[in-house]
């Protein structure tokens, strides 16, 4: 079941919305730091979807559970020719929020959440997951409007500063860095075989497409966003996933500690200026899409750990080999070679081969790997 982002759904069609539903309400918080923890999120309205009087369509959230120092964080990107799928991405992130939230507080009354089984995490992320699309699905019936007219994507994380869970279906994604310093996609972008597609939460069966998993090397910081802002500064499949780290540097390293300011400060600030960086013209012209990012650190981890080093001549170089490879392509109908992964992206790739049967909730400290469901 795939759809289009902008022309109109391509397996099922959505019925005209007469009535104004308005839009929803926007989160409680854009930013806040706990402890060693901080994060800054926001979803703006794309200029595509000004110039078609359409509202923001993104929605992304956080929340803290104080008590185990922990970070819950969802984001998701209605899609476009969906009518409503603006109150489809609020549903989505609000209830797998609200899930989230009270599962991890019940497992966090008998022990601590580094005593809580990787199974019974992934447990927890799948019945959110299921529970977000039963709320739309509740949602489209007491509206009485189609279901498809709500459809969107969905990607949710769980972090105690070093570990990270998290659940993903769309063509959303979540990049880490690594204590080694190393950089990755983590996620995989569920985009459809024709152009501008992509698979969204209520596609088929969730064992077929929603992929479930855990970064079991220490993460230190990680970027969720969605596709407008993902594609601009992550390469498809076909390149690797090659990742421009000057924008992820930024995202995560703006809340590193500063000597005399306070964390509330700092996160304040990083959200101000990756807010300014995202209005400007400059950017604008090449993201019309609406745009949603969601950053998060372990600040003292982030410190202590190994600086990713970053060429942007190689970069440039790389880019214009490729150029080049394409024209030949074109002219001669010579194949195009993959391009190399950017340095220095030493993290071991996920392995997602079909009928793989490790166990992907295995202890961390046992694996040196991204696990992945797929």
């Amino acid at each position: 079941m795939k759809f289009d982002r902008s022309e109109g759904l391509q397996e099922e069609s959505t019925a005209e919305v007469k009535e104004d539903f308005g839009t929803p309400p926007p989160p409680e918080k854009h930013y806040e730091a706990l402890a060693d923890i901080s994060v800054y999120g926001m979803s703006l309205r794309g200029s595509s979807h000004v110039e078609r009087c359409q509202p923001c369509q993104d929605y992304s959230d956080f929340r803290f559970i104080p008590e185990a120092g922990l970070l819950i964080s969802a984001i998701s990107d209605g899609v476009g020719s969906c009518a409503l799928s603006h109150w489809g991405s609020y549903t989505v992130v609000t209830t797998v929020l609200n899930v989230l939230e009270t599962e991890l507080k019940a497992e966090l009354q008998t022990k601590k959440f580094t005593e809580i089984e990787g199974k019974t995490i992934g447990a927890i992320l799948r019945k959110a997951f299921l529970q977000s699309k039963d709320a739309v699905e509740d949602l489209a019936d007491h509206l009485t409007q189609p279901l498809p007219n709500f459809y969107s994507t969905l990607t949710a994380a769980i972090y105690d500063g070093s570990v990270l869970y998290y659940g993903h279906v769309g063509d959303d994604g979540i990049v880490v860095q690594l204590e080694n310093g190393s950089y990755q996609l983590v996620t995989t972008r569920h985009k459809g075989e024709e152009a501008n597609s992509v698979n969204p939460l209520q596609a088929g069966a969730p064992d077929q497409l929603w992929q479930f998993g855990r970064v079991s090397e220490p993460v230190v910081g990680f970027l969720m966003s969605t596709d407008g802002v993902l594609d601009q500064y992550v390469a498809n499949k076909q390149r690797n996933n090659r990742i421009f780290y000057p924008f992820l540097e930024n995202a995560l390293y703006s809340m590193a500690g500063q000597e005399g300011k306070s964390g509330d400060k700092i996160v304040r600030e990083a959200f101000e200026g990756m807010r300014f960086m995202l209005d400007q013209p400059e950017y604008r012209s090449k993201v019309t899409d609406d745009i949603t990012v969601l950053a998060a650190v372990n600040t003292k981890r982030l410190q202590s750990a190994i600086h990713p080093v970053f060429s942007v001549e190689d970069w440039k170089a790389e880019e214009e080999e490729y150029r080049r490879e394409i024209q030949k392509k074109l002219y001669t109908g010579e194949p195009v070679g993959q391009s190399r992964p950017a340095k220095p992206q030493t993290g071991k790739k996920t392995d997602q081969r079909a009928g793989r049967h490790t166990d992907p909730w295995q202890d961390q400290r046992t694996r040196g790997q991204t696990d992945q469901r797929t």
